[in-house]
């Protein structure tokens, strides 16, 4: 960004959708047991973010790796803290990828070019402050603005729960469109748009895939 800004380019725009983890972690607090903190999004910013959950907000979480190897550990670190029922808990079970203070260039970098804004979240709605926008000495590149792009808006379905499985408050299979107007092949909501979301996983694996 910085070399294009440099070089005067004309023809470089950036259409941003980032997304930072700390406000979404505080809005999901309650919704389950502990996390599994996303691998590559804390080689980034290090491990204080998930410390600090624990000691301030009793916020309890793993950073995991992203084999099935590392998922199983990260999940056998969570059962084995729930089980000593020591009280809210983190563990970097990432430690070959993840360090504590992360990757301050790149940190460095995010923050000299861009700067936090309210984001909408699938199901979640707008949680404050958890989205990035550039700069506005790089607006020139923002897309949004270059474009004058309408402010898109998505609606969902109404018989959709898509919220409240990603907060964790139902199960897949508790949601009426579930296996039967939402499928992979035909999803409705976000939870069974992605392979990794929990609708997809339990229609391949769980009792969903009998309906």
């Amino acid at each position: 960004m910085r070399q294009a800004q440099e070089e005067g380019l004309s023809n470089f725009s950036i259409l941003t959708a980032n997304k930072t983890m700390p406000n979404a972690y505080l809005a999901l607090r309650g919704s389950a047991d502990a996390f599994l903190y996303p691998g590559h999004v804390h080689a980034i910013t290090g491990t204080a973010l998930c410390a600090r959950l624990r000691k301030e907000n009793g916020i309890s979480g793993v950073v995991a790796g992203f084999t099935a190897q590392e998922l199983l550990r990260a999940l056998a670190a969570i059962v084995r803290h729930a089980a000593a029922e020591d009280g809210p808990f983190f563990e970097n079970c990432y430690e070959t990828v993840v360090r504590p203070e992360g990757n301050p260039a790149a940190v460095r970098a995010m923050e000299e070019i861009m700067e936090p804004c309210d984001a909408q979240w699938r199901g979640l709605g707008v949680i404050p402050q958890s989205g990035m926008r550039l700069r506005e000495e790089f607006a020139a590149f923002d897309a949004r603005r270059r474009f004058a792009l309408p402010v898109m808006e998505g609606r969902g379905n109404p018989a959709c729960r898509c919220g409240e499985v990603l907060r964790g408050d139902i199960l897949p299979t508790d949601c009426p469109l579930f296996g039967r107007g939402c499928v992979p092949e035909h999803p409705v909501g976000a939870c069974m748009v992605s392979n990794e979301g929990a609708c997809a996983a339990f229609f391949r694996y769980g009792t969903g895939n009998e309906i």
